[in-house]
Protein backbone atom coordinates (compact mmCIF):
# COMPACT_ATOMS: atom_id res chain seq x y z
CA UNK A 1 0.00 0.00 0.00
CA UNK A 2 1.19 3.56 -0.89
CA UNK A 3 1.52 5.30 2.35
CA UNK A 4 1.18 8.63 0.77
CA UNK A 5 -1.97 7.78 -0.14
CA UNK A 6 -3.10 6.59 3.19
CA UNK A 7 -1.75 9.81 4.63
CA UNK A 8 -3.53 11.56 2.25
CA UNK A 9 -6.91 10.18 2.89
CA UNK A 10 -6.32 11.46 6.67
CA UNK A 11 -6.02 15.02 6.04
CA UNK A 12 -7.80 15.95 10.07
CA UNK A 13 -4.72 13.78 11.21
CA UNK A 14 -1.58 15.07 12.75
CA UNK A 15 1.75 12.78 12.98
CA UNK A 16 3.38 13.00 16.33
CA UNK A 17 7.33 13.51 16.25
CA UNK A 18 8.73 10.25 15.77
CA UNK A 19 10.61 8.60 18.79
CA UNK A 20 11.39 5.39 18.71
CA UNK A 21 13.38 5.00 21.70
CA UNK A 22 10.25 6.14 24.21
CA UNK A 23 7.67 3.43 24.13
CA UNK A 24 5.24 6.37 26.11
CA UNK A 25 5.31 8.50 23.30
CA UNK A 26 2.54 8.67 20.37
CA UNK A 27 4.30 6.67 17.30
CA UNK A 28 4.21 8.82 14.23
CA UNK A 29 1.58 7.75 11.18
CA UNK A 30 3.53 6.17 9.10
CA UNK A 31 4.68 3.49 11.46
CA UNK A 32 0.91 3.32 12.69
CA UNK A 33 0.13 2.58 8.95
CA UNK A 34 2.96 -0.73 9.11
CA UNK A 35 1.44 -1.33 11.84
CA UNK A 36 -2.15 -1.53 10.61
CA UNK A 37 -1.01 -3.25 7.40
CA UNK A 38 0.56 -6.37 9.39
CA UNK A 39 -2.66 -6.54 11.84
CA UNK A 40 -4.77 -6.73 8.56
CA UNK A 41 -2.83 -8.98 6.56
CA UNK A 42 -3.77 -11.73 9.17
CA UNK A 43 -7.00 -11.52 7.77
CA UNK A 44 -9.10 -11.59 4.57
CA UNK A 45 -8.85 -8.73 2.09
CA UNK A 46 -12.38 -9.41 0.70
CA UNK A 47 -13.53 -8.89 3.86
CA UNK A 48 -13.26 -5.42 3.64
CA UNK A 49 -14.83 -2.93 1.13
CA UNK A 50 -11.76 -0.68 0.66
CA UNK A 51 -8.57 -2.13 2.40
CA UNK A 52 -6.72 1.40 1.88
CA UNK A 53 -9.80 3.54 3.82
CA UNK A 54 -10.00 0.24 6.55
CA UNK A 55 -6.68 0.64 7.02
CA UNK A 56 -6.04 4.36 7.38
CA UNK A 57 -8.98 4.34 9.89
CA UNK A 58 -6.93 1.84 12.10
CA UNK A 59 -3.75 3.94 11.47
CA UNK A 60 -5.57 6.84 12.81
CA UNK A 61 -7.02 5.36 15.83
CA UNK A 62 -3.80 3.70 16.83
CA UNK A 63 -1.68 7.29 16.48
CA UNK A 64 -3.84 8.24 19.77
CA UNK A 65 -2.15 5.44 21.66
CA UNK A 66 1.82 5.15 22.90
CA UNK A 67 3.83 2.96 20.70
CA UNK A 68 3.78 0.31 23.52
CA UNK A 69 -0.01 -0.12 23.10
CA UNK A 70 0.35 -0.40 19.55
CA UNK A 71 2.97 -2.63 19.31
CA UNK A 72 0.88 -4.62 21.48
CA UNK A 73 -2.37 -4.26 19.91
CA UNK A 74 -1.08 -4.97 16.29
CA UNK A 75 1.44 -7.85 17.11
CA UNK A 76 0.30 -11.60 16.03
CA UNK A 77 1.12 -12.51 19.78
CA UNK A 78 -1.49 -10.64 21.43
CA UNK A 79 -2.85 -8.29 19.27
CA UNK A 80 -6.39 -8.33 18.03
CA UNK A 81 -6.23 -10.55 15.19
CA UNK A 82 -4.60 -13.56 18.18
CA UNK A 83 -8.43 -12.75 19.27
CA UNK A 84 -11.10 -11.38 16.96
CA UNK A 85 -11.65 -13.82 14.57
CA UNK A 86 -13.04 -11.71 11.50
CA UNK A 87 -11.79 -8.02 10.35
CA UNK A 88 -12.62 -6.30 13.46
CA UNK A 89 -14.02 -2.22 13.04
CA UNK A 90 -12.55 0.78 14.62
CA UNK A 91 -14.17 0.58 17.77
CA UNK A 92 -13.02 -2.99 18.40
CA UNK A 93 -9.35 -1.82 17.88
CA UNK A 94 -10.06 1.59 20.29
CA UNK A 95 -11.37 -1.07 23.08
CA UNK A 96 -8.09 -3.03 22.66
CA UNK A 97 -5.72 0.02 23.17
CA UNK A 98 -8.06 1.44 25.75
CA UNK A 99 -7.95 -2.28 27.74
CA UNK A 100 -3.79 -2.57 26.78
CA UNK A 101 -3.11 0.70 28.22
CA UNK A 102 -4.93 0.38 31.51
CA UNK A 103 -3.34 -3.42 31.38
CA UNK A 104 0.25 -1.05 31.31
CA UNK A 105 -0.73 0.88 33.55
CA UNK A 106 -1.79 -1.42 36.06
CA UNK A 107 1.69 -3.64 35.79
CA UNK A 108 3.27 -0.02 35.98
CA UNK A 109 1.92 0.44 39.97
CA UNK A 110 4.92 -0.44 42.10
CA UNK A 111 3.50 -3.24 44.19
CA UNK A 112 2.53 -2.63 47.96
CA UNK A 113 6.05 -3.04 50.71
CA UNK A 114 5.27 -5.98 52.61
CA UNK A 115 5.11 -4.96 55.76
CA UNK A 116 9.07 -5.53 57.49
CA UNK A 117 9.02 -7.95 60.22
CA UNK A 118 11.96 -7.85 63.02
CA UNK A 119 14.16 -10.54 63.95
CA UNK A 120 12.47 -11.82 66.99
CA UNK A 121 15.69 -14.57 68.51
CA UNK A 122 14.48 -17.42 70.59
CA UNK A 123 13.90 -17.49 74.41
CA UNK A 124 17.09 -18.67 76.42
CA UNK A 125 15.98 -17.74 80.03
CA UNK A 126 16.03 -21.28 81.73
CA UNK A 127 12.56 -23.40 81.32
CA UNK A 128 11.08 -21.37 78.60
CA UNK A 129 10.55 -24.56 76.83
CA UNK A 130 9.22 -26.80 79.87
CA UNK A 131 5.04 -27.16 79.51
CA UNK A 132 4.49 -30.35 81.28
CA UNK A 133 4.27 -30.59 85.29
CA UNK A 134 5.61 -33.72 87.09
CA UNK A 135 4.53 -33.45 90.95
CA UNK A 136 6.58 -34.51 93.44
CA UNK A 137 4.29 -37.14 94.44
CA UNK A 138 3.96 -38.24 90.54
CA UNK A 139 5.62 -42.02 89.42
CA UNK A 140 7.80 -40.05 87.26
CA UNK A 141 8.94 -37.40 89.52
CA UNK A 142 12.18 -39.06 90.41
CA UNK A 143 13.03 -40.16 87.12
CA UNK A 144 12.87 -36.75 85.84
CA UNK A 145 14.70 -35.30 88.91
CA UNK A 146 17.43 -37.47 87.79
CA UNK A 147 17.31 -36.51 84.23
CA UNK A 148 17.66 -32.53 84.94
CA UNK A 149 20.45 -33.15 87.06
CA UNK A 150 22.17 -34.22 83.98
CA UNK A 151 24.87 -32.92 82.53
CA UNK A 152 23.71 -32.63 79.02
CA UNK A 153 21.16 -31.50 79.60
CA UNK A 154 19.37 -28.14 77.97
CA UNK A 155 18.25 -25.67 81.28
CA UNK A 156 15.65 -24.21 78.37
CA UNK A 157 13.96 -27.94 78.72
CA UNK A 158 13.01 -28.23 82.91
CA UNK A 159 12.50 -25.63 86.31
CA UNK A 160 11.23 -26.11 89.90
CA UNK A 161 7.80 -24.87 90.13
CA UNK A 162 4.52 -25.56 92.05
CA UNK A 163 1.09 -25.80 90.36
CA UNK A 164 -2.45 -26.48 92.07
CA UNK A 165 -0.95 -26.10 95.30
CA UNK A 166 1.60 -28.85 94.49
CA UNK A 167 5.41 -28.85 94.23
CA UNK A 168 7.27 -30.07 91.52
CA UNK A 169 9.36 -30.17 88.35
CA UNK A 170 8.27 -28.77 85.11
CA UNK A 171 9.75 -30.41 81.95
CA UNK A 172 9.36 -31.03 78.27
CA UNK A 173 6.80 -32.56 76.71
CA UNK A 174 9.65 -34.97 74.77
CA UNK A 175 11.65 -35.20 78.14
CA UNK A 176 8.59 -37.02 79.74
CA UNK A 177 8.21 -39.26 77.55
CA UNK A 178 11.95 -40.51 76.97
CA UNK A 179 12.48 -40.20 80.98
CA UNK A 180 9.17 -39.74 82.98
CA UNK A 181 6.39 -41.18 80.71
CA UNK A 182 8.17 -44.67 80.19
CA UNK A 183 9.05 -45.47 83.52
CA UNK A 184 5.49 -44.09 84.72
CA UNK A 185 3.76 -46.05 81.87
CA UNK A 186 5.22 -49.14 83.90
CA UNK A 187 3.54 -49.12 86.83
CA UNK A 188 0.36 -48.89 84.47
CA UNK A 189 -2.23 -51.29 84.80
CA UNK A 190 -4.76 -52.61 82.37
CA UNK A 191 -8.47 -52.93 83.12
CA UNK A 192 -9.88 -56.23 84.93
CA UNK A 193 -12.31 -58.53 82.57
CA UNK A 194 -15.53 -59.09 83.05
CA UNK A 195 -15.00 -62.18 84.45
CA UNK A 196 -12.38 -61.02 86.39
CA UNK A 197 -14.57 -58.28 88.29
CA UNK A 198 -17.06 -61.07 88.64
CA UNK A 199 -14.75 -62.97 90.52
CA UNK A 200 -13.71 -60.43 92.20
CA UNK A 201 -17.27 -59.24 93.40
CA UNK A 202 -18.20 -63.29 94.32
CA UNK A 203 -14.84 -63.40 96.23
CA UNK A 204 -15.62 -60.16 98.10
CA UNK A 205 -19.48 -61.40 98.75
CA UNK A 206 -18.20 -64.90 100.36
CA UNK A 207 -15.82 -63.09 102.49
CA UNK A 208 -18.52 -60.55 103.60
CA UNK A 209 -20.77 -63.81 104.08
CA UNK A 210 -17.93 -65.27 106.34
CA UNK A 211 -18.00 -62.70 108.58
CA UNK A 212 -21.20 -62.25 108.93
CA UNK A 213 -21.42 -65.46 109.97
CA UNK A 214 -19.02 -65.29 112.73
CA UNK A 215 -20.45 -62.53 114.33
CA UNK A 216 -23.96 -64.68 114.25
CA UNK A 217 -22.18 -67.23 115.89
CA UNK A 218 -20.18 -65.41 118.58
CA UNK A 219 -23.63 -63.85 119.44
CA UNK A 220 -25.46 -67.35 120.11
CA UNK A 221 -25.88 -68.31 123.85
Amino acid sequence: MDMTKAQAALPGVLPSKPNAGSSDSRPDLVYCLSRAELMFGSYRKDEVNNPEIYVSGVAAVLSEFARAVVDFVTDARTGVQSRVKWVPNLAEVRSACHEATQTMRNLAQAPRRPAERYYEPPPREPGCFANVFIGDDSPSYEAMKEWAAGRDVDPREWKWGDFGGRHGIWVTLTAFYSQGGTRMARTWKAPLTDSALREQYASAEREASGRCAAVEEGAAP
